[in-house]
């Protein structure tokens, strides 16, 4: 006997039975053909194991389930147990400003301003050391020229992934991080592309024009992935922001576990998880820190008036448990701690599990003499 299985993914088992016995798995073979069947063949088919069930058993002193007239095959499909390992919260792709695709994931709204010293550190910053930016900051210092609070602080650059400073015209998204971090891309749609804008920065000699709509930057994917690369790891953003729009809100970044443009959370449920913060401009202003996982999702914002034309500081730390993939972060506005996040870990599965389909079943009767 031999049929066909669609859908079979990779550790998935089925239970076969015959007339209510099940199979033994001595007497079952089967193989992949991952180019499936094309129509010269018979009905075309995707990718699927062949199943062959070899019914002469008295080889081995077992009596076949097998009875003349009708006989009943039944084939269930063993769904995967539960994993132990937490589901990650890892990201492959950030973009500054807005996604490139207003219609697909992560935000359909520009973040229409300006940004200066936008960092990332794949480690949490202490409550000192986002102040001690922040102080810097104000006299116009920037990140490569702060210095820890105290002798025993940690190097503010310690873990410094990304750091776009905005100094050069000719180059806007050059990264002075060190650790060998790379250049931004320009994303923008239509021709939208981000400029220096250098009539006030707050560091250096520019800063960041997302005032064009649509335009965008995107993170190197190879510094996107040092990025809470799984369980227990951390990271923070920092950033100077400057607005003065009060007609819509604003996206600063947002982060996917999928390449950007990403499909719809809603339609991809099983799969997404984002982390965006956003500007809500309306009365009382907010900023707000929003994280999606599949089967839990979660925001924290700080009633902080951010878009009044001057100059301000963000930060927000987020971690992940090592053992329970619980996720936290902590926002920070202008050097002082604000709200508080706290979602629950979500435990993964060890693979796939959806339906399988039988196809071209067929038994041959062969007689001996």
């Amino acid at each position: 006997m031999q049929f066909k299985v669609l859908g079979l993914a990779e550790e998935e088992k089925l239970d076969i039975r015959i007339n209510g016995t099940q199979v033994p798995i001595d007497y079952i073979t089967y193989v992949q053909d991952k180019n499936g069947q094309n129509i010269f063949e018979g009905d075309p088919l995707g990718p699927f194991h062949l199943y062959v069930i070899d019914m002469n058993w008295g080889t081995t002193g077992r009596e076949q389930p097998l009875v003349y007239g009708d006989n009943r095959l039944s084939v269930r499909l063993i769904p995967l147990e539960r994993g132990s390992v937490p589901e990650s919260f890892r990201f492959v792709d950030m973009v500054l400003g807005v996604q490139a695709d207003d219609a697909q994931g992560v935000s359909n709204v520009d973040l229409n301003g300006y940004l200066d010293d936008f960092a990332i550190w794949s480690r949490t910053l202490s409550v000192g050391e986002i102040k001690a930016i922040y102080d810097s900051g104000q006299q116009g210092i920037g990140i490569k020229s702060s210095k820890p609070v105290s002798p025993a602080a940690a190097k503010i650059d310690s873990g410094l992934r990304v750091l776009y400073e905005f100094e050069n015209a000719g180059d806007l998204a050059a990264n002075s991080a060190s650790g060998g971090g790379r250049p931004a891309a320009q994303v923008g749609p239509g021709g939208a592309l981000v400029s220096v804008y250098t009539n006030a920065p707050k560091i250096g000699k520019g800063a960041a024009d997302f005032t064009q709509n649509d335009a965008t930057l995107k993170v190197d994917a190879k510094d996107v992935g040092h990025l809470i690369p799984g369980p227990g790891e951390a990271m923070t953003v920092a950033y100077w922001l400057k607005s003065t729009s009060q007609a819509a809100n604003h996206t600063v970044w947002g982060m996917s576990n999928l390449p950007i443009p990403s499909p719809l959370y809603y339609g991809n449920q099983a799969h997404a998880m984002f982390a965006t913060q956003w500007i809500t401009v309306a009365d009382p202003q907010q900023v707000t820190l929003g994280m999606i996982r599949p089967g839990a999702s979660g925001n924290v914002h700080s009633q902080a008036k951010v878009t009044d034309g001057k100059w301000h500081h963000i930060a927000v730390t987020i971690n992940q448990d090592a053992e329970t993939a619980g996720v936290s972060a902590q926002l920070f506005i202008d050097g002082k701690a604000a709200d508080k996040l706290i979602m629950a870990g979500q435990l993964g599965t060890v693979g796939p599990s959806g339906t399988v389909s039988i196809e071209e079943l067929e038994c041959y009767v062969y007689m001996r003499e």
